[in-house]
This record gives structure tokens, C-alpha cells and sequence, in this order.
């Protein structure tokens, strides 16, 4: 069951070097998990599985994923 979500993502701009945020239009497809390692071991977090209109999967923070609609 896909869902449309909104995910709000900032990006490092190199040229002006400010954070710049966007916000795109996507389709969920499930809750997953991430990590980052530090030297006392992985940090984990949750995440998004969401497919982007060009077919292009993301990853992102769960934080940053709001549900538009119900289920398609």
C-alpha cells in the first residue's frame, strides 16, 4: 500500500556555501533503518523508503517524511 508523502531534504550548495532546503512530492513504500558509525559504535535511526515520479528510490530521515493523503 504506497502512500504520497512530502519530504523536506537541505543540501549543501557549493557555490553560495549555505544549506538550502527543498521539499519534494514522493511515494512511500515502507519504514526502514539507517546508521552512522562513531567511534563508540553505530548510531541508529529510522527512516522512509520513499520512490521518487523519476523512479529514483531515497532513504530519508523519518523526521523529514509527512503523509498528504491516504492510501492510494
Amino acid at each position: 500500500m504506497m502512500r504520497r508523502v512530502t519530504v523536506k531534504e537541505t543540501v549543501w550548495n557549493k557555490e553560495t556555501r549555505k544549506a538550502e532546503h527543498h521539499e519534494y512530492e514522493a511515494m512511500f513504500h515502507a519504514f526502514g533503518v539507517d546508521h552512522n558509525e562513531f567511534t563508540e559504535g553505530p548510531g541508529n535511526y529510522s527512516t522512509a523508503i520513499v520512490e521518487l515520479s523519476d523512479g529514483t528510490i531515497k532513504n530519508p530521515n523519518v523526521l523529514d517524511v509527512k503523509f498528504i493523503d491516504g492510501t492510494v
